[in-house]
């Protein structure tokens, strides 16, 4: 009894002294991730400005401007997502786009971002996750379709 009271108290005090906050992520339902117009949904805000363009490989996108320095491209090719470092408002945006389109996961991977500045590209619910970083205070994050 006496050496589970001692692993017990160890095993507490060891969990309790994490330096890193606990993340806390909001209920967002996932939704198709080849649908624009349902993840512009979930993205918090309607106050936006649209651009439109070609990406990257000169496929036709939109680029959904919102306030707090975060954006949304969305491209037959990719969803970039934008966000400036450290800012709540812009990341609980960024967070809730990331987990409608990939889960929980989404959520999990644009804070490691925002504390990292980087991460190296990896899979997410069956989705590649490339050019993960930021630069200066603006962070993003590129999942491909």
């Amino acid at each position: 009894m006496k050496k589970l009271l001692i692993i017990s108290t160890l095993t507490f005090s060891i969990l309790g002294c994490s330096n890193e906050p606990e993340i806390v992520l909001p209920d967002v339902k996932q939704v198709d991730i080849k649908n624009d117009q349902e993840i512009i949904d979930r993205a918090i805000s309607k106050n936006y400005s649209l651009l439109e363009g070609t990406d990257s490989l000169d496929a036709p996108s939109k680029i959904y401007k919102y306030d707090h320095n975060s954006q949304i491209e969305l491209s037959k090719n990719y969803i970039l997502i934008s966000w400036q470092q450290h800012d709540q408002t812009s990341m609980d945006r960024a967070i809730v786009v990331a987990m409608s389109t990939l889960g929980k996961d989404g959520g999990f991977f644009i804070h490691e971002v925002d504390r990292l500045g980087k991460v190296d590209k990896r899979p997410i619910n069956g989705h590649e996750v490339v050019n993960s970083f930021c630069a200066g205070e603006s962070c993003m994050m590129k999942i491909t379709r």
